[in-house]
């Protein structure tokens, strides 16, 4: 008889099963360079909203992405009749999909916090859901009353709340993680630990410091590191971390990004920094070779070497993601002929997009997008 297994145990199996399978592929070819990665196909979907913030699953080829009105899983190949879409009960949108294994998919609210008329700010009420999807029907159940942009690490989820970063266990459990932050990216296997001093893409209503501000790297408790101008951090295959890194304070009023980004790798505790991609951001570390997707600020992804020293472009597109075998590589689109974005169904998460967009003026691309999968074969050539 079949027993539900806790987020904790399943994210630990789905670790595993990973782990054997990279170790299972180590006597195939394999690639090192960007030049190395030739697209023989390509597959996708549209999308019903304008910012799908879409995830691979940690083990296979499906994928999640924001629904109007909840979430939606994409299998490869759909034509757009195979997709199993999850409504949240309270009919409120969901967002930063993220799985926690095969079978459960944890999501959170719309917005870290809220300025209320009176000058308070408060955070978001609707916290953090879990979905098992390994039914008929989907189960929900609320994990914890407040959180936002929640992340996994080993059997802990990481979530922020106002000015603080938390973990939260199976049970829904909260502890502070330790100094004030924002938006944890830990390992998902491992004890490392990334966060920003600042928010830098959301409004900060709590340090009163520069936007641009630190990167902290903890690789150990023991191990800390900082990154000046660092956000948007990723842990890559061998312990190192890539992440973006601003020139210079950005202008008020103008996207963060206006001023510049180059993308980073940092190989270990105490080692410098090396610019990879400049002009650059949205950095995705392949799973088991030495290279970075990035997003350039005309639109396109290419492929880099981590010592930065070759560079492929490959499509267009912007936010790639690799999928776990490093097959696969996601990225999002802007659709030529999108029709208006489906609303959100309640008033509240209305307002707040309306305001998220208040904030970033210049960004005019509030279509709905195409997420897009390309498939590569590797190449690898005689090295000289």
């Amino acid at each position: 008889m079949n027993t539900p297994q806790s987020p904790g145990r399943l994210a630990v199996v789905a670790c595993i099963a990973a782990l054997g399978a990279l170790s299972g592929c180590a006597a195939r070819p394999t690639a090192s360079l960007p030049e190395d990665f030739e697209i023989i196909r390509s597959y996708g979907w549209d999308t019903s909203v304008a910012d799908p913030e879409a995830s691979w699953s940690p083990a296979t080829n499906k994928v999640v992405a924001r629904d109007a009105g909840g979430f939606v899983i994409l299998l490869e190949g759909d034509t757009g009749t195979g997709r199993q879409r999850f409504a949240s009960k309270e009919r409120r949108e969901t967002h930063h999909p993220v799985w926690i294994n095969e079978q459960e998919v944890v999501f959170g609210p719309s917005a870290n916090a809220e300025r209320l008329p009176d000058g308070r700010v408060v955070p978001a009420s609707e916290g953090l859901t879990v979905v098992t999807l390994n039914g008929a029907t989907p189960l929900q159940k609320l994990l914890s009353k407040v959180g936002y942009r929640p992340r996994i690490g080993k059997d802990r989820i990481f979530a922020q709340v106002e000015d603080h970063i938390v973990t939260i266990d199976e049970f829904g459990g909260k502890e502070d993680f330790g100094p004030p932050g924002f938006f944890a990216e830990p390992q998902r296997d491992g004890d490392g630990v990334c966060w920003q001093e600042t928010p830098v893409t959301e409004p900060d209503w709590w340090t009163g410091k520069p936007v641009r501000s630190n990167l902290v790297i903890r690789w150990s408790w023991r191990q800390v590191d900082q990154l000046p101008g660092g956000l948007e951090p990723r842990w890559t295959n061998s312990g190192g971390v890539v992440a973006t890194v601003l020139r210079a304070e950005p202008a008020s009023g103008q996207p963060w990004y206006e001023v510049g980004t180059d993308v980073v790798h940092i190989a270990g505790p105490k080692r410098a920094p090396v610019v990879v991609a400049h002009n650059a951001r949205d950095a995705s570390p392949h799973p088991t070779q030495p290279v970075i997707a990035v997003a350039t600020p005309d639109g396109r992804i290419a492929i880099v070497s981590c010592d930065g020293t070759h560079r492929v472009d490959i499509a267009e597109g912007r936010h790639p993601q690799w999928s776990p075998d490093g097959t696969r590589l996601l990225v999002e689109e802007a659709r030529s002929s999108a029709p208006p974005a489906l609303p959100s169904l309640r008033e509240e998460d209305r307002s707040r997009a309306a305001e998220a967009v208040a904030r970033a003026p210049g960004n005019v691309d509030h279509q709905p997008k195409r997420l897009t999968v390309h498939v590569f074969k590797f190449n690898p050539g005689p090295r000289h």
